[in-house]
C-alpha cells in the first residue's frame, strides 16, 4: 500500500513540475501592499500530496530485507571447510508437505559419519515470515520431542541438522553458515 501511496505521489509531483509549477507555486507570499481586501489574508495551503524532495523514500517492509544467499553458496562453503555434505538432492513438492510455508528452493543431504539417519536440509526463502514460520515448527516439533534437530538461520537460508550430529561438529556446520561471505 505504502507503494502505491509513493508512486501517486511522485506522479502527482511529476505532473505539476511538468505543467510549470514549482515549489514557488507554493511558497507562502502575501498579497500586494496596494491591495485592498475586507477579508484578511491567508495565506495558500499546498496539496497534501506535495512531498518536498528532502523527504526520504518509505522503506519496504523489512521481510523483503534478506541477503539473498543461493543453497550453492551454502553447499560450497561447506565443502572448503570440509564439512560432510553428501548425497545432495533437491527437496521434492512431497517433502514440504509438513512444513507451514514453501521455500524458494531446498536441498537435503546425508552426513553418514554421525549415523545413518544423519540428515540435513538447507533451504533458500523469499521473505523473512516464510522462514520464521518454517524456523518456529522445527523448534515446535523439537519442543515437544518429536524431533531433534540443530536449527541454524542467517538470513535467507535456513539449516536443519539432524540431532544425531554432535554439538561441536554442529557448531561447525553453524560457523560456516554464520561466515558466509561473497
Amino acid at each position: 500500500m505504502k507503494t502505491i501511496k509513493t508512486i501517486l505521489i511522485i506522479g502527482v509531483v511529476t505532473v505539476l513540475i511538468i505543467a510549470g509549477f514549482s515549489e514557488e507555486a507554493f511558497a507562502m507570499h502575501p498579497p500586494p501592499p496596494s491591495a485592498p481586501s475586507s477579508v484578511p489574508y491567508s495565506p495558500p495551503v499546498p496539496p497534501s500530496v506535495y512531498a518536498p524532495p528532502s523527504a526520504p523514500l518509505p522503506m519496504p517492509s523489512p521481510q523483503y530485507l534478506l541477503k539473498k544467499w543461493s543453497i550453492d553458496d551454502v553447499v560450497k562453503s561447506f565443502n572448503e571447510y570440509g564439512l560432510e555434505i553428501m548425497n545432495i538432492k533437491p527437496i521434492e513438492e512431497a517433502d514440504y508437505n509438513p512444513l507451514p510455508a514453501r521455500a524458494k528452493e531446498g536441498i537435503k543431504f546425508s552426513t553418514p559419519s554421525f549415523g545413518e539417519d544423519a540428515v540435513g536440509c538447507i533451504l533458500s526463502f523469499e521473505t523473512k515470515g516464510d522462514m520464521e514460520k518454517v524456523k518456529k515448527h522445527y523448534l515446535k516439533l523439537n519442543k515437544k520431542g518429536e524431533l531433534y534437530t540443530w536449527v541454524f538461520v542467517k538470513d535467507n537460508i535456513f539449516l536443519a541438522l539432524a540431532g544425531t550430529v554432535p554439538e561441536d561438529k554442529a557448531r561447525e556446520y553453524e560457523r560456516t553458515l554464520y561466515n558466509l561471505k561473497k
